[in-house]
């Protein structure tokens, strides 16, 4: 266990890649919906028709009975007996026949159901597969859009790249990147091996791990649960040791650190994760033992079946990214348009519009969508009207009940903040 106290950092980046497409969450809602209702169906049609042979079953039990009753009657009696047990089980059979008949009309229908439903959970796998394909052709283009521009960004291509934010860069300098320069110098010291960064869709968590990993001299390693595959969490966690014992190697050749960074962290770690146990673990041990650390990502930091906070947590290091201000609002505009528009713009005033729109629409710019809008176009043709009708046209991404989850997570999570 490495026994640094936990902080606590309110952190916010800025995106430099294009913000990745949402997964189809609906569309896996639909397909277990699909199947509940097939099984259900099928059970249904099982049931209907056991009913109808224990009916079946009861109507010959009974007729019988009455045959046997009228065998011991007088020869006179018996014939008119067996005469209105005939006429009884005429009626009988009818009656059976007609309900058959009605049940067997009803079980057409409810096939006819099932085949909407399967036509239904076909399509959207369908679906699914293709968005699959789009997501993992998206992740590669974004990934080569950054490897452009962190090697024509001025520096190291660390937190020079992220605009603003001084104060909690320099936090993290101050608790946590300092370790990390001194291991790499040989000093013995406590490097944690596990951080959590969450918040809102679109600001900056993969972003984030990339520049700290540069800042650091780290090397980055991304490791993601797949979507599909049966057995993924274990598949993942083989993954995740394999990545860790390579890890290891490379600080004893290097003494270079690895910063390991797992996306959607709460679908790893959530109440089915068959894991938890093995990864709670890993996360205490991994600093000593492999020279790693783990940045666990995560839109639903609350989802996750893990201790967050408190003696046993297992995240001393929490960092919250958080939607712009004003202020960071001023920083993201320079940075993105200074080579675009005169140095006289005022950026801030252009910030302030933002505000204003977002107090009347009681949304949130996420900082994906204010690069995108101010990065889109001809590299220099572009005017401040331009950028305000820009600013017109977007609509704030983070709406109120995104905000309101967010900031309950901030809440419960991050009790300890520290300052320069």
């Amino acid at each position: 266990m490495n026994n640094i106290t936990g902080q606590n950092v309110s952190f916010r980046g800025v995106s430099i890649s294009t913000a990745l497409p949402k997964r189809g969450i609906n569309s896996t809602q639909v397909i277990n919906w699909g199947r509940e209702t097939i099984n259900q169906l099928s059970k249904d049609k099982y049931d209907t028709f056991e009913s109808m042979n224990k009916g079946l079953s009861k109507i010959n039990e009974e007729i019988e009975r009455e045959r046997k009753k009228a065998e011991k009657q007088p020869w006179p009696w018996r014939a008119y007996k067996n005469f209105t047990l005939e006429n009884k089980d005429i009626r009988l059979k009818e009656a059976f026949n007609l309900e058959q008949e009605r049940r067997l009309k009803k079980e057409t229908q409810r096939v006819s159901e099932i085949g909407k439903v399967v036509d239904q959970v076909e399509e959207e796998i369908n679906t699914i597969d293709q968005k699959a394909v789009d997501y993992r052709a998206r992740v590669k283009a974004n990934d080569s859009i950054e490897r452009l521009r962190v090697a024509n960004s001025a520096g190291n291509g660390g937190f020079e790249t992220m605009a603003g934010y001084d104060s909690e860069k320099n936090i993290l300098k101050k608790y946590f990147i300092s370790r990390i320069k001194k291991e790499e110098a040989g000093y013995n010291t406590s490097v944690p091996g596990s951080v959590l960064l969450f918040g809102p869709t679109g600001n900056g968590k993969t972003t984030f791990a990339r520049a700290f990993a540069h800042e650091t001299n780290c090397n980055l390693v991304p490791l993601r649960l797949s979507i599909n595959k049966e057995n993924r969490h274990e598949i993942f966690m083989d993954k995740l040791m394999k990545t860790a014992r390579k890890s290891e190697e490379t600080f004893k050749n290097t003494r270079k650190r690895t910063i390991i960074f797992i996306d959607e962290f709460a679908k790893v770690s959530n109440a089915q994760s068959p894991i938890t146990k093995d990864l709670n673990k890993f996360l205490s041990t991994c600093s000593e033992k492999y020279h790693c650390t783990v940045f666990a990502a995560t839109n639903d930091p609350l989802k996750i079946k893990m201790p967050l906070t408190g003696s046993n947590s297992v995240f001393p290091y929490r960092i919250s990214l958080d939607p712009p201000n004003k202020e960071n609002k001023t920083k993201i505009l320079h940075y993105y348009l200074k080579d675009r528009l005169p140095e006289d713009t005022n950026y801030e005033e252009m910030a302030s519009y933002m505000e204003d729109i977002e107090g009347k629409i009681g949304s949130k710019f996420n900082i994906a969508q204010i690069q995108a809008n101010m990065e889109a176009g001809e590299v220099k043709n572009i005017t401040v009207d331009d950028v305000y009708k820009r600013i017109d046209q977007m609509v704030p991404a983070l709406d109120k009940k995104s905000q309101e989850n967010y900031n309950t997570a901030v809440e419960k999570l991050m009790i300890n903040r520290v300052s320069e």
